[in-house]
């Protein structure tokens, strides 16, 4: 829920910018809708509790159950909100890097029909060479517009080559008329994308194919040179990587240290995975030591150079577009990138045992996940493992069931070293049994939560046949009922409840008589003879 999380964090700083007396009302505004499970949103949003202050515990829930509760909350709170205050707004950018979990919960707000004071503005590049359509920030809308007709969609499309022509006219104070020939060949290469045209002019002016001169008072340029120059480039990615290539040394590893870690990255971060005394080492180079001074300086140098710029956030950073962060990763090769994620991943994960802190395990979880083919020690494996297990955990805690179904996927893979199904990779079951159980039996409970049921029936017929005992096997067994009756294959369903019954000692008849009924409401009369309703009210549960 990292984007709502952040989005939520802002809302309540802005909360607490207000008039005493407002701040009062939202508060207790909040207070009425959370209630008493507060608690479930303030572990959430820390920022919450500065405005509602510290919540009791709440009783743990699991499953489509704590799903449900915090789609519920959430929507309490937004809804308070908007009504104790003329409207709320809700702004995202990036959308497109937006996990599964937080998407789904934006569907339901923007779904929400009681909330009418609530509006999300959200944005999606699609140039990123994901399909959009196949996309989940796409399937999500598209859900939202099956019961919401209120949407409105704004295409921010690449610019027109008139648009171009103009703008270049304008950056270079010269008539459209002289700079046509220019403009024609930055648009054939950017296809009217703004930053990309930007980037080729900015590669213009840097290797002097664009030259003012003085003496006539006008740029000059060869039309046929920068054809030739810009070729050498397959797209503007390239000719950012080059950009790049030409900088320092220690900007070009910060860069790329940086792009390692994600599109927005920190101080702190980039300061970790390069702190003094820790260098990684590379076939073809060396990821220098930094101190924290030094990271400071080079990356407010990256600012000046247009790479990255800063946000709203203190000291967290964001590169300026996707396809800079992309030339500053190719940088690496595979096996560079892989042994800097794992160096990144096991000095977070260090970090946050230190501090005794759970924040940075999933990011340590996932840079660790990029460099796992490094780790050739079985027990590291199984460490790994063991965390992607713990990852998922906390995942399934918040309701995070797309993100748990992954850590819990990929710490199957690599238990197994490769495929669950390749039956030469089973004898997991025998040397890690308690873990394997666990994996296989919290991917079908995330798997259910997620609808994703044609996926279940070959992961309970695995737990089946390794399982030691009934109880091992319970949980799947629930799942596979549930599973059955969702596809529709209602008889089918019930006899692996029936079955069920059977293991744990419990007869339930098939087929129910009118004398079987006659008997039983017999039977139970008798028991609660001359008992009264305070009687009964008194038993122990």
């Amino acid at each position: 829920y990292t984007a709502l999380i952040t989005a939520c964090g802002q809302l309540c700083d802005l909360i607490l910018e207000m008039h005493p007396s407002t701040v009062e009302e939202l508060r207790s505004a909040i207070k009425e809708a959370v209630g008493d499970q507060g608690r479930v949103l303030t572990d959430l949003i820390p920022s919450l509790v500065k405005v509602i202050g510290e919540q009791p515990k709440v009783d743990d829930a699991s499953g489509i159950d704590a799903h449900n509760r915090l789609v519920f909350l959430f929507r309490g709170f937004v809804r308070s909100i908007s009504k104790a205050s003329t409207l709320v707004v809700m702004s995202l950018i990036d959308l497109q890097w937006a996990d599964g979990a937080s998407l789904h919960l934006i569907r339901m707000l923007v779904t929400d029909s009681a909330n009418h004071s609530f509006i999300f503005i959200g944005v999606y590049q699609q140039d990123n060479g994901v399909s959009f359509n196949t996309h989940p920030a796409a399937l999500a809308l598209g859900e939202v517009r099956k019961r919401n007709d209120n949407i409105t969609d704004i295409k921010m499309g690449n610019l027109p080559i008139q648009d171009v022509h103009r703008f270049v006219s304008d950056e270079l104070g010269m008539q459209i008329r002289f700079i046509r020939s220019l403009t024609n060949v930055v648009y054939e290469k950017t296809s009217g994308n703004m930053f990309f045209v930007i980037q080729v002019l900015l590669y213009l002016r840097n290797e002097r194919l664009l030259c003012f001169d003085h003496d006539a008072c006008a740029w000059e340029w060869d039309e046929h040179l920068i054809r030739a120059k810009i070729s050498r480039f397959d797209n503007v990615r390239d000719l950012v990587a080059n950009k790049i290539l030409k900088c320092s040394a220690n900007m070009q590893n910060i860069l790329s240290v940086a792009a390692t870690i994600g599109s927005y990255f920190d101080e702190d971060t980039v300061t970790l995975a390069t702190k003094d005394g820790e260098s990684v080492w590379f076939p073809s180079r060396q990821i220098l030591s930094f101190r924290k001074k030094e990271v400071l300086a080079i990356i407010h140098a990256c600012v000046r150079e247009g790479f990255v710029r800063t946000t709203k956030t203190e000291h967290k950073y964001k590169f300026v577009h996707d396809s800079i962060q992309e030339a500053a990763f190719s940088l690496l090769s595979l096996e560079e990138s892989r042994r800097l994620h794992l160096h990144i991943g096991l000095l977070a994960f260090e970090k946050a045992r230190e501090d005794k802190t759970e924040t940075l395990l999933f990011f340590a979880v996932d840079q660790l996940n990029k460099g796992s083919q490094l780790i050739e020690r079985q027990q590291r494996k199984i460490e790994l493992v063991n965390l992607n297990l713990r990852a998922a955990q906390k995942a399934i805690k918040s309701s995070a069931f797309g993100p748990a179904t992954e850590y819990l996927e990929t710490g199957i893979e690599l238990l197994c070293d490769g495929d669950w199904k390749d039956n030469s990779h089973d004898h997991h079951w025998e040397s890690e049994y308690n873990l394997s159980l666990e994996l296989f039996t919290s991917l079908v409970e995330c798997l259910y939560c997620t609808g994703q049921l044609d996926q279940i029936e070959e992961l309970v017929k695995e737990i089946f046949q390794n399982a030691y005992s009934f109880p091992d096997k319970q949980r799947a067994h629930l799942c596979l009922s549930k599973c059955l009756t969702g596809l529709g294959r209602l008889d089918e369903a019930i006899d692996v409840a029936f079955n069920g019954l059977a293991q744990v000692g419990e007869k339930f008849p098939r087929s129910v008589t009118t004398k079987a009924v006659v008997i039983d409401l017999l039977r139970t009369k008798f028991v609660l003879a001359g008992k009264s309703d305070k009687d009964l009210g008194s038993l122990p549960p």
